[in-house]
């Protein structure tokens, strides 16, 4: 009886994960973009702008190189700044941006720092079981209509002209 009784428990426990829907989970990160990089800054006449030659990683492995930023600054960032309030400039792998100064840098020395952003998509799969049933459904259309009835009517002529009546 005991035997049974397993059995049949072991059935509807089996059953039942059959009937729950299955996860398939891909998660992929394909890519290490190069870090980018600064190679000169020069000071422009009247001392109000400067260019900045710089490079970035292509749109490889599954990246797009989206846009470039720059800021310029009498402090030291640090390792890990944030692009809030950077200047935004059109993606290139390499360019010569120009930038125009803050007019509160005191130097002696300043510092330039340099984003890359790049875009990249992430999916997430779900398998799940087909739907079944059925339904109804209204809409909307244009066509022809088709009278294929039958009646009486009268009305009054009041044309004038020749003719049979």
């Amino acid at each position: 009886m005991l035997e049974l009784l397993l059995f049949v428990g072991g059935v509807v426990v089996g059953v039942v994960l059959a009937k729950l829907p299955r996860r398939r989970v891909k998660f992929e990160f394909r890519a290490d973009p190069t870090p980018p990089s600064v190679t000169a800054v020069r000071c422009q006449p009247g001392g109000r702008t400067v260019e900045i030659d710089v490079t970035a990683g292509s749109s490889t492995g599954g990246l797009e190189l989206v846009a470039l930023y720059t800021r310029v600054d009498d402090n030291d960032p640090g390792a890990d700044p944030s692009p809030t309030g950077a200047t935004r400039h059109d993606p290139a792998t390499s360019a010569t941006l120009t930038h125009t100064l803050p007019g509160r840098l005191m130097g002696p020395k300043d510092y330039v720092v340099f984003w890359a952003e790049y875009r990249t998509f992430v999916s997430f799969t779900f398998e799940y079981d087909s739907c079944t049933g059925t339904g109804t459904g209204t809409g909307n259309g244009t066509g022809a209509v088709t009278d294929t009835g039958t009646g009486t009517g009268s009305g009054t002529d009041t044309g004038t002209g020749t003719g049979i009546r």
